[in-house]
């Protein structure tokens, strides 16, 4: 028997967070009151409909979002979670870069899936 439980992440940007969820192909819903998720006692904040079920992400009080959903699904789908955190930290590195003047001048993907790049400011 499953049961809801929460996963924390160091998720912080929503915006960065729903682009990763809707580019792996996930329909994403928000709502700032909070959002009712099949099974769970408390609203999330974003509610995902993934192919292989549906996860939710709430704010904690630190600013950092937590992963809500079915233990057993979660733990099957832990790649899905990795792939997402890397998809989050290179958006937000790309966009924190380019906030700070610096433009992507090189990008490299490894047969590991490591994701190498190279950063420039040009003054």
């Amino acid at each position: 028997m499953s049961r809801i439980v929460s996963i924390h992440t160091q998720f912080r940007d929503v915006e960065i967070l729903t682009e990763c969820l809707e580019f792996s192909g996930c329909q994403v819903l928000r709502e700032p009151n909070g959002i009712m998720m099949p099974g769970a006692s408390v609203p999330v904040d974003v509610l995902v409909h993934a192919n292989f079920g549906t996860l939710g992400f709430r704010k904690r009080a630190d600013g950092q979002y937590e992963v809500i959903g079915e233990d057993q699904m979660l733990a099957r789908h832990q790649d899905f979670l990795n792939r997402l955190a890397q998809q989050y930290a290179y958006r937000k590195i790309i966009k924190d870069a380019r906030a700070a003047g610096y433009n992507v001048v090189q990008e490299e993907m490894g047969e590991d899936r490591t994701i190498k790049l190279v950063v420039r400011k040009w003054s």
